[in-house]
């Protein structure tokens, strides 16, 4: 998987409750946290915070919760979607940009 970015997600996580609460939630209850993380992101999306880093974390926890599920090649917009986010907040030389890119080309390029 992509370990900068969920070790960045953890760094983030301990100054943010909310998405320290979903964090615990994909890594206990993945059932729960999967309408929890859909619900933050609307949330997001209605008070104008799209390109938020916060919006990306939970993008990068919905696609995880959605291939324990086994739903595969579907994940790929949240991958792209928190890319997207993490290359406007982070710069393209970021070690979480570069791992990220990495891991959407390797999986999801053909």
């Amino acid at each position: 998987m992509t370990n900068i970015v969920f070790e960045q997600i953890a760094e983030d996580a301990a100054n943010c409750q909310q998405l320290a609460c979903l964090r615990a939630h994909v890594d206990g209850r993945g059932d729960l946290a999967e309408g929890l993380l859909t619900s933050a992101i609307a949330k997001a999306h209605e008070d104008g915070r799209s390109d938020d880093v916060f919006v990306a974390h939970c993008l990068m926890l919905l696609a995880t919760v959605r291939e324990r599920k086994g739903m595969g090649r579907q994940v790929e917009a949240h991958y792209s979607g928190a890319l997207r986010i993490y290359d406007l907040n982070y710069g393209t030389g970021h070690p979480v940009v570069t791992e990220l890119a990495l891991y959407i080309y390797q999986h999801y390029s053909f």
